[in-house]
């Protein structure tokens, strides 16, 4: 019978690290969550309409001045197409000139002045849209990672721990009598 007790008394000190070990894991995982979850509609407060417009204005401003720095450098004047786009964006009509009937019948004038003036155009609002895209998907996925920082952290790990806690003690009530 003593050694029975002693055994016994070894074997319930060992119940205390499973339980402690189930509490760490549940509060990592936990943590790991906060960061992994996608971003839910209540989280989501941000505009993303508004953050392409603002993306497609960047994008035509930026190319508007590429497009006239490249022409100073080299001392020649600006295309016909290059100029269309120019004139375009600087009289702010930059939404009614992507519309996709106007982008067509702007290269068909243009293709009737110049021939080839229209692809080059044509070209322009593709490298454009392709920046705007690219610009409004990275700020997409910095806001959700800024609304992602800003979850209470104890919201997420607290109820991990008391998961753990409780799948630790569950493991050792469900243990054999031998190995407990």
């Amino acid at each position: 019978m003593t050694v029975r007790a002693v055994n016994g008394y070894n074997h319930d000190r060992v119940a205390f690290p499973t339980v402690l070990a189930g509490t760490a894991a549940g509060a990592g995982a936990g943590y790991i969550l906060k960061n992994t979850l996608p971003v839910t509609q209540t989280e989501n407060d941000f505009s993303i309409k508004a953050i392409r417009m603002a993306s497609n204005k960047i994008a035509n401003r930026d190319m508007v001045a590429s497009i006239k720095k490249s022409a100073k450098l080299e001392n020649r004047d600006l295309t016909l197409a290059q100029d269309a786009f120019v004139s375009m964006i600087e009289k702010k009509k930059g939404n009614e000139g992507f519309l996709p009937a106007n982008i067509l019948k702007k290269v068909k004038d243009l293709d009737k002045k110049v021939p080839g003036s229209g692809q080059e155009y044509k070209d322009i609002i593709d490298k454009v849209n392709s920046v705007a895209r690219k610009k409004s998907e990275r700020f997409v996925r910095l806001c959700k990672r800024m609304i992602k920082e800003e979850r209470p952290l104890a919201g997420f790990v607290i109820p991990g721990a008391i998961a753990g806690f409780v799948a630790g003690i569950v493991v050792n009530a469900c243990r054999d009598n031998r190995q407990a």
